[in-house]
């Protein structure tokens, strides 16, 4: 199944309203991911320039883009208190503990 179906899946969408938002969220996962994962060299892309991700980081994509679709309107929120519920994000994307799952694959820096 591919990464948007997935996404989809878990987000509970049904239709393809949000199609154009869910794939601009998987790419902004995966340049994230690019990012953590190569600090210090180019990542591997296709013949198309697509960033290339490892099989096993492909469920951290998707968690991630989950996780930037929850956030949505909240962006950079440091907290938040309405009717008991409590609100707060890390600063940044996306949580400090998901980031920390992605080992950097070493080099030179250049």
């Amino acid at each position: 199944m591919e990464l948007l179906a997935r996404l989809k899946t878990r987000l509970q969408i049904t239709s393809n309203d949000e199609d154009t938002l869910l794939t601009e969220l998987l790419g902004d996962a995966k340049g994230l991911y690019a990012t953590k994962r190569y600090p210090t060299s180019n990542c591997p892309t296709d013949k198309d320039g697509e960033i290339i991700v490892e099989a096993k980081y492909l469920s951290w994509v998707l968690r991630c883009a989950v996780e930037m679709h929850s956030k949505g309107g909240g962006e950079g929120q440091t907290g938040h208190i309405e009717l008991g519920v409590h609100r707060s994000f890390d600063s940044g994307t996306v949580s400090q503990s998901l980031l920390n799952e992605i080992t950097p694959v070493c080099g030179v820096a250049q």
